[in-house]
């Protein structure tokens, strides 16, 4: 089975999280942490959002700390660039 299923977060996943506050979304792509540009969206392994989400399912709800304090998100979307989807 060469294609990931997007049942789970996964190095290499690109996630959609939704801020439970704002209601804001925001996607990102987790990359090695030679290839994280937050910019655009790809943010290390290592990030504290990545461990965060890293192996959390659709609809799950995580609590990440960040500089500014602790913000939740619910994961909503999980895609892996080349799966097929048949």
């Amino acid at each position: 089975n060469s294609g990931q299923a997007a049942d789970r977060v996964r190095f290499g996943a690109t996630v959609t999280l939704e801020d439970v506050d704002s209601g804001d979304q925001v996607i990102y792509t987790i990359v090695g942490e030679y290839e994280a540009d937050a910019k655009v969206g790809r943010i290390s392994v290592t990030s504290p959002v990545a461990r965060a989400i890293m192996n959390r399912a659709p609809g799950e709800a995580v609590t990440v700390r960040i500089p500014k304090g602790e913000r939740e998100f619910e994961v909503i979307e999980i895609e892996y660039q080349g799966a097929s989807s048949d």
